[in-house]
């Protein structure tokens, strides 16, 4: 199986596949430097563009090859169902446009398959962890935690 990962800011690259134990403390610690100098009155705007910005890791890669992939399978459908070649109009229309940009607000759960079932599982299981960790982040919790490291 490949190697999975995310990109967590002021830390780095993380395995998804295979966590580390404390992934909920490099969580911790990489939010507190996302957030540090942001007043306490954004705490939950911070925690959604945290959010946002770990749902861009997971969907990295090169958006020419997402939009190549998008229009074959636009020539696929309109061939299957018209029995004809589409027409340039066919991709420059507010309907396919649509299409391309709800592609890239997939739910989680229908966007990823890490490769194999149990893979797949502790992949999804990570990234859970994440965003409770987030959801539920207290700079409280987070100068505990750091006494305790």
């Amino acid at each position: 199986m490949n190697e999975i990962t995310v990109w967590l800011p002021w830390v780095g690259n993380l395995r998804l596949d295979e966590p580390p134990e404390n992934l909920e403390f490099y969580v911790m610690k990489s939010f507190h430097n996302f957030t540090e100098g942001t007043a306490k009155v954004y705490e939950f705007e911070d925690k959604l563009r945290y959010l946002d910005n770990l749902r861009k890791s997971l969907h990295a890669g090169s958006t020419d090859e997402h939009v190549r992939r998008l229009v074959c399978k636009r020539v696929e459908h309109i061939m299957d169902e018209q029995d004809d070649f589409p027409d340039r109009k066919d991709f420059l229309c507010i309907e396919f446009m649509e299409h391309c940009f709800d592609e890239g607000f997939m739910p989680f759960h229908d966007t990823y398959y890490f490769g194999s079932k149990s893979g797949n599982e502790e992949c999804l299981r990570s990234i859970l962890r994440i965003i409770r960790t987030v959801v539920n982040y207290s700079e409280e919790e987070y100068e505990k935690l750091l006494e305790e490291e």
